[in-house]
């Protein structure tokens, strides 16, 4: 077609030369430089040629604005219009006469290559035009058809390039062929050539797929981690997150994209925001995820073979706890309180503290659903400490019954929700009064057994060590058997002090429990606290310092030295020995003491438990209920029998102690009691399982009086002994007074008789002096065995009559030597120590008498309320038996009165009592009391006496009973911890030392006992708050 168009078109068609040569005439300009450029780039040496490129753009760029429209001429188309115009008529008749001619025709001219005659070749290409992505392979298949005699050859041209030649191969049929381009990265033109024919000519236009030319990847952790945000390296995909981080994603594309998606494993695809020449997308991670980024031009191509990352997860491990004290199972005490410290940690942080407990009734009733206690806390760090004193009073828990509890603890996770920790379970128990006694005589039996072994093996090693000091002095020299025994004595010693200590340390421990549960008199742990105040004394530091001059004079081989550490080592031994035996003697006498506190306390429970049965049968009861209560009266049978060998064993010491000074009257008078109580539980067991609820509820009231007259004769007969022993002893120093007085009044006289200096003399005052060192030795001896059997015997005085005899002793030596003066003084010393035995001595009787400053308070309120518990009793008593008499005759009726007058008598006494100043600061508030009895004298003047009444004044009798237990608990802790104020020198101690643990928890259980104390409202948040701070270390912060 084009060579038609040629000859008859474009026939007279100006080359470019012709046009340039034009231009440049027509404008002067321009002249032949276009021209010149042309022709310089016509040349194929130049086509690449810089320069010749730079002078065509030069000329171009002069003549941007040059209108070259104007000098075309367009009279030489109206011939070549008319020419052709015929031509085209002449063809179109023609193709009417002859169409299959004029088809070929036509044909031949379009493809002049694939003529369709009986020689000709047809060539199809396979795939033509196509589209291919840079450094792609292309298969390129020609299907021939027609004669040949060689292989089709393919003919390819890069743009700038020459041709490039390849002959094709067969593929699997004869006439089929392929050739294979390897790696393309430029577009090209190709066409397949066959001997003289062609195929048409074909474009590959080859592009770059969209792909990821940078990335880049922030993390934010969640904020409940207040972790900083992270940033990873440039083109790092794989992360570790924690659970709820959101990921940024930031994709820099090596070309313009159409779009950009996040491909999630899960099968998500996000689609990600083009933000300049970025793409960006956030998501929250949850779980694990892989994703690849994808990517889409405007062509539709897509990234090849995107990258997998992997987001894994890292773990927000949960929190741990553990209960740091108790940390263990443990009893109750009468104070319903448990000092909890928890400790806990977590990566991040915490939530919320819970305490869950669980009471489990002994009873058999339906256990109630676990409780929970928020529990405030303080952190550091990631670490939780939470301090408080748990008061489980309001669980009304009884003995035996048990309450387990744990903690669990919360961290802050608000994205996966809070991971929980517990900690272990423990337990707490409520023993009974029963069982705290026997494990009390336990610890007694223990103590008192090892204190016996302590004893004989001292007198072991007094003899051994008296056999080793008689060879010393008989051989002038230690031997090798000698030196052994000594080794082997001063271990020994060592071990038994360790013993002694351990069983202090016991004693100490069940004084402790004891005193919690309230469960001794005043004056029996008072003797307990003397008690270790010798054990103490025992284990003196003079021994210990002993012991080591023992072990130096070994190691230096000093004979004289030798001799006189044996000698004095000799005469500690022989004081341990004697401090020993006294110890010994005292603890059997309070063992046998305490089992009178033991029957008291156990007669006060009993009247408890005995009125909450009469309180139930007062209502209907089903024959279940009845069955229930008559259990419980059988419970109190039991105490009973407890309370009866109690009375037994108590019976037998006070024969094998006399110095008890136990009024066996008084105590036979209460086992006869006991005995009655028993019969009268007896019956009112078989009412309640007879079924039989009126005779029943006769019988228990029968039991509550006779419990209480139990109870009035074992207060009397303790009060009695108390009595008895004070006597006693009050007789005794008495007596030593006079002796102390009279042998200090000796000890001046024979002072003024050395002053004179007479030599002379000298002789005879040694002489009277030796007589006044035996008095005084006997007196001392009568005041150690009076130690032995009594508590109010102070230790300080056995300290000055030591003093006084080794001054009477160095005054003789004096004498004997002929020095006055030294005589002088020594015999001085030795009435200043006398004087100093009267003085504690004297103190002691005051003491005992009731009045030592700040005792004697205490002493009078207790015996006030010890008397008008007695006298409530006894109106008690005369109140129910009346009770019972229903209709009243004249003279009951005037009994009745005179009780109501009584009543009325006891209230005014409590009210005067109470408005005492320091009875009111002891006692705190008895007005519930005062008017329960103005309401029970009212009624009973009224002759209305019922049940209520009977119930009123036995509430009435138990709150005095518990106001004797505060002040004796008040008295207790006065005597023990107050000391008279003294006068130091102050000065700098610098820093604390660091507490030890064990310092730590004394202190700790201190604070609980002050807790428990009758402090205001205010002392107790105070001590809280020091209880709290002593368990914190560090800075911490309060998280409610």
């Amino acid at each position: 077609m084009r060579p038609l168009l040629q000859l008859l078109v474009f026939k007279d068609e100006p080359s470019i030369d012709q046009t340039a040569l034009e231009i440049g005439n027509a404008f002067s300009a321009i002249k032949d430089e276009l021209s010149n450029a042309v022709q310089l780039l016509q040349d194929e040496k130049n086509r690449n040629n810089p320069f010749a490129i730079t002078a065509f753009d030069k000329i171009v760029e002069r003549t941007r604005d040059v209108n070259f429209s104007k000098i075309i001429s367009w009279h030489f188309l109206k011939k070549e219009v008319l020419l052709d115009g015929i031509a085209v008529a002449v063809f179109c008749v023609a193709l009417l006469f002859f169409p299959h001619s004029y088809q070929e025709a036509l044909l031949t001219l379009i493809q002049p290559y694939a003529m369709p005659h009986s020689n000709s070749v047809q060539i199809s290409v396979d795939p033509g035009n196509v589209r291919k992505a840079r450094g792609e392979s292309l298969v390129i298949k020609a299907t021939i058809s027609g004669e040949f005699n060689t292989a089709p050859v393919l003919v390819s041209e890069i743009v700038g390039s020459g041709e490039n030649r390849m002959e094709m191969t067969y593929d699997i049929q004869p006439d089929i062929f392929n050739i294979k381009l390897e790696n393309i990265n430029a577009s090209l033109r190709y066409y397949v050539a066959l001997e003289k024919f062609r195929s048409n000519t074909y474009y590959v236009d080859v592009i770059d797929l969209p792909d990821v030319l940078e990335q880049q990847l922030y993390i934010h952790p969640p904020a409940y981690t207040l972790l900083t945000s992270d940033t990873l390296d440039k083109n790092v995909g794989d992360a570790a997150v924690f659970p709820g981080s959101a990921v940024e994603f930031f994709v820099t594309p090596n070309k313009d994209i159409a779009s950009a998606k996040l491909q999630i494993s899960s099968g998500d695809s996000l689609p990600m925001e083009k933000l300049n020449s970025e793409f960006y997308r956030q998501i929250q991670i949850k779980e694990p995820i892989k994703y690849q980024i994808s990517l889409r031009d405007e062509h539709g191509l897509t990234n090849k073979s995107p990258i997998e990352y992997t987001i894994t997860l890292k773990e927000d491990f949960p929190p741990t706890v553990r209960i740091d004290a108790p940390g263990k199972d443990m009893d109750l005490d009468e104070s319903m309180e448990v000092a909890l410290r928890i400790l806990g940690e977590d990566d991040f942080g915490f939530s919320r503290l819970e305490l869950v407990y669980q009471l489990i009734k002994n009873s058999g009733e339906d256990t109630l659903n676990p409780q929970i206690k928020k529990l405030e806390y303080k952190t550091h760090e990631v670490v939780l400490l939470s301090s408080s004193i748990w008061d489980l009073t309001s669980l009304d828990i009884l003995p035996e019954d048990i309450v387990e509890y744990y903690v669990q603890l919360f961290d802050n996770d608000v994205v996966s929700g809070p991971k929980v920790a517990k900690s272990k379970t423990y337990r707490l128990r409520l023993p009974s009064l029963q069982e705290l006694f026997t494990e009390s005589k336990a610890t007694q039996d223990e103590a008192g057994s090892s204190m016996e072994d302590i004893y004989e093996n001292s007198r072991e090693i007094q003899e051994r060590m008296e056999d080793v000091l008689q060879n010393v002095l008989r051989n002038q020299e230690v031997k090798w058997e000698d030196e052994q025994a000594i080794k082997e004595t001063v271990a020994k010693q060592q071990q038994m002090m360790h013993e002694l200590e351990q069983v202090k340390e016991n004693i100490q421990e069940m004084m402790d429990t004891l005193d919690k549960n309230d469960m001794l008199a005043q004056e029996t742990l008072e003797k307990y606290q003397e008690l270790q105040e010798l054990l103490e004394k025992v284990a003196s530091p003079e021994l210990k310092e002993m012991m080591k001059k023992l072990q130096d004079a070994l190691q230096k081989m000093d004979l004289q030295k030798m001799q006189d550490t044996l000698e004095n080592f000799q005469l500690s031994q022989e004081e341990f020995i004697k401090n020993m035996e006294k110890t010994i003697n005292l603890l059997k006498q309070l063992e046998a003491e305490q089992k009178l506190d033991e029957a008291i306390q156990l007669t006060e429970q009993m009247i408890e438990k005995q009125q909450e049965i009469n309180d139930a049968l007062e209502k209907q009861n089903s024959q279940s209920n009845l069955e229930k209560l008559a259990q419980k009266q059988e419970d109190q049978s039991q105490t009973l029998d407890n309370v009866k060998q109690a009375m037994e064993s108590l019976q037998q010491s006070s024969e094998e102690l006399p110095q008890m000074q136990l009024p066996t009257e008084q105590l036979s008078e209460a086992q006869e009691q006991a005995n009655a109580v028993g019969q009268e539980m007896q019956n009112a067991t078989q009412n309640m399982q007879a079924g039989q609820q009126s005779q029943a509820k006769h019988s228990g009231q029968r039991v509550s009086h006779e419990l209480q007259k139990m109870h009035s004769s074992l207060s009397k007969t303790q009060q009695q002994m108390q009595q008895n022993q004070r006597n006693e002893v009050l007789e005794a120093l008495k007596k030593s007074r006079r002796n102390i007085l009279r042998l200090s009044k000796r000890q001046e006289s024979l002072a003024g008789q050395s002053a004179k200096n007479d030599p002379t003399e000298y002789r005879d005052i040694a002489r009277q002096q030796q007589d006044l060192l035996s008095g005084m030795q006997r007196t001392a001896e009568e005041m150690f065995k009076l130690s032995e059997k009594s508590f109010f015997v102070p230790p300080q005085i056995g300290q000055k009559f030591g003093e006084a005899q080794q001054k009477m002793q160095s005054s003789i030596d004096e004498l004997e030597n002929i020095r006055g003066d030294n005589a002088t003084r020594e015999q001085q010393n030795a009435m200043n120590a006398l004087n100093g035995a009267l003085s504690e001595l004297q103190q002691a009787m005051q003491d005992m008498q009731g009045n030592s400053p700040g005792g004697s308070m205490l002493d009078q309120f207790l015996q006030q309320l010890q008397q008008m518990s007695q006298q409530q009793q006894g109106i008690n008593q005369g109140t129910q038996q009346l009770g019972m008499q229903g209709q009243l005759t004249p003279s009951q009726s005037g009994q009745l009165q005179r009780l109501a007058a009584e009543q009325e008598a006891l209230r005014r006494s409590l009210e005067q009592m109470q408005a005492q100043k320091e009875s009111g600061e002891l006692l705190g508030s008895l007005d519930k009391i005062a008017e329960d009895m103005r309401e029970a004298a009212r009624e009973m003047a009224g002759r209305q006496v019922d049940p209520r009444t009977i119930e009123r004044q036995e509430r009435i009798l138990n709150r005095l009973l518990d106001a004797q237990k505060s002040v004796r608990k008040q008295e207790y802790s006065k005597k023990r911890e107050s000391h008279s104020g003294k006068e130091y020198t102050a000065l700098d101690p610098g820093k604390l030392p660091e507490m030890k643990d064990t310092e730590k928890e004394a202190l700790k259980r201190d604070l609980l006992r002050a807790m428990r104390a009758n402090y205001t409202r205010d002392y107790k948040e105070l001590i809280q708050k020091y209880f709290e701070a002593l368990t914190t270390d560090g800075d911490v912060k309060v998280t409610q």
